[in-house]
């Protein structure tokens, strides 16, 4: 009875654990991400000719492999983290302002460091809570991508 009364309580103990870890955000970068509007920072590398350039863009990532205007990785040691933070903290930093004139609100976001190990790339990607939104910073400009359905 002993052996049943622990091996119940392994298992509940285990369901609990697994329950918490379910309820954590999944990160969804896979896929293709589209372009689709940008803010200025107040020093930028681009004018608006140049960021215009990137609209209808697509960054692509599917498991090792990356492509597109921001970042690029041929199965060459692709790595990604990622850690959820907190909008409003975020924006406490006057030089994120940009990010909230691009789009980005909400309770909570993820922000991806990806990493290519054989070229040295390297990009920062902020998404939304639901992984529909992404935000890219490059040369002094905040773009705005949308997750395109497939």
């Amino acid at each position: 009875m002993r052996r049943w009364v622990k091996a119940a309580a392994a298992l509940a103990l285990a369901a609990s654990f697994s329950a918490e870890l379910s309820a954590e955000p999944i990160p969804r970068l896979d896929g293709t991400w589209v372009v689709d509007s940008y803010a200025f920072r107040p020093i930028s590398a681009m004018d608006a000719e140049g960021a215009d350039a990137y609209l209808g863009r697509t960054q692509y990532f599917e498991k090792g492999f990356a492509e597109g205007p921001f970042f690029n990785c041929d199965f060459e040691g692709l790595s990604l983290s990622y850690k959820v933070r907190d909008v409003a903290g975020f924006m406490q930093d006057p030089d994120n302002i940009p990010y909230a004139e691009a789009g980005l609100s909400g309770g909570q976001f993820l922000e991806h460091d990806i990493a290519c190990e054989k070229n040295g790339d390297r990009l920062t990607m902020l998404t939304s809570e639901n992984a529909m939104e992404a935000f890219i910073g490059f040369d002094g400009v905040i773009f705005h991508l949308n997750y395109a359905e497939e």
